[in-house]
């Protein structure tokens, strides 16, 4: 499929399947193939990510696998995701990723919170809320730069500039972020 050559997006791009509904982001089992497609998304005018998941959720059709990969997860990894994948199974809604994956995070945060509690592993529950404050204060400065740049793309500002704006506010993003 070919994308428009449209220099500036300010919202995601879907795609609908079968089953799951239409979802912001695709899947793919070859690496190489995920990087061709987003060269094309790339040229297009998009931001792109090409990222590897630890699981994926077949949402009740079929068993889930528990890869060979995640056999070299800790415990609190393994049992995170599968909270987070079985998640998937008990609730989702197509055509609605944030809120499939907002409640997927729920589950997997509270569900290894409460795992750790019971086991007596007070001293890893520490560093694990720990870990969840820093994340959280991370997002708040990312949506901080999100709508930043969202304005930058209502702006109507020739694309050159737009792009050179939006450089300026990613290196800003960084440098708070670090």
């Amino acid at each position: 499929e070919k994308i428009p050559a449209i220099a500036i997006h300010d919202v995601p791009l879907e795609w609908c399947f079968p089953i799951v509904g239409c979802v912001e982001y695709r899947g793919y089992f070859r690496e190489a193939r995920a990087d061709r497609f987003a060269a094309e998304l790339h040229l297009g005018g998009y931001d792109v990510i090409v990222g590897g998941v630890p699981a994926y959720s077949t949402l009740g059709k079929f068993n889930d696998p528990i890869m060979n990969t995640m056999m070299t997860y800790g415990d609190d990894e393994l049992a995170s995701t599968m909270f987070h994948e079985l998640s998937h199974q008990l609730l989702y809604i197509a055509d609605d990723t944030s809120f499939n994956e907002a409640f997927a995070v729920t589950v997997e945060r509270e569900g290894l919170a409460r795992w750790l509690r019971v086991r007596g592993r007070e001293a890893d529950l520490a560093k694990y809320e720990k870990r969840r404050a820093q994340q959280a204060e991370g997002i708040r400065i990312v949506s901080r730069y999100r709508d930043e740049l969202a304005a930058l793309y209502r702006s109507g500002l020739p694309a050159e500039v737009m792009r050179l704006r939006k450089a300026d506010v990613f290196r800003r993003l960084l440098d708070d972020v670090r």
